[in-house]
């Protein structure tokens, strides 16, 4: 609904900024529900359940705002387990995924060292990023392209609730 309202001619330049400060509080909050833990366990994170990156003996959250244009995850990544997934046995010889990779679900995003805002990386984090750095800069043709985007992955998320509710 923002991103609608971001487009619309009807708008002011100073209208879209502040939709981007209210964009920007969403993207705190994604960032506080993909810290989300269970029994003291994170469960966006992957292998990753303590938040303990080697060679730190002390816990970081698995999902950290570095700077308005940086998000970074830090749960396990593919070399550790394709699926980013911590299985359990249901039965002899059949296990189920008992959490959810939180970088497949909700993304990253990292300044791309051309000029700012400019950035890399996947996922609604980074599509809400483009769209308040596009809201700042009044730009109504790449906020259009963020709400295709915003299509996306909010049907990305839906499908990892299927699977959830298919393991239920």
């Amino acid at each position: 609904e923002l991103a609608i309202q971001g487009a619309s001619d009807t708008y002011s330049e100073t209208n879209r900024k502040d939709i981007a400060e209210e964009i920007n509080s969403m993207i705190d909050e994604v960032v506080r529900i993909g810290n989300t833990q269970y029994a003291g366990k994170y469960i966006f994170g992957g292998m990753n359940v303590t938040g303990i990156v080697p060679p730190a003996v002390t816990s970081t959250p698995i999902f950290s705002r570095a700077a308005t244009n940086q998000v970074d995850y830090t749960g396990t990544g593919p070399t550790a387990n394709p699926a980013f997934e911590r299985r359990v046995e249901i039965a002899p010889g059949i296990t189920l995924p008992m959490n959810v990779n939180g970088f497949t679900v909700l993304g990253s995003v990292q300044p791309n060292g051309a000029p700012p805002p400019a950035t890399t990386g996947t996922g609604i984090i980074r599509t809400l990023t483009e769209l308040m750095n596009n809201l700042q800069a009044n730009n109504t043709t790449d906020i259009l392209t963020r709400i295709s985007e915003l299509d996306t992955d909010l049907g990305n998320i839906l499908n990892e609730q299927a699977k959830i509710g298919g393991i239920q």
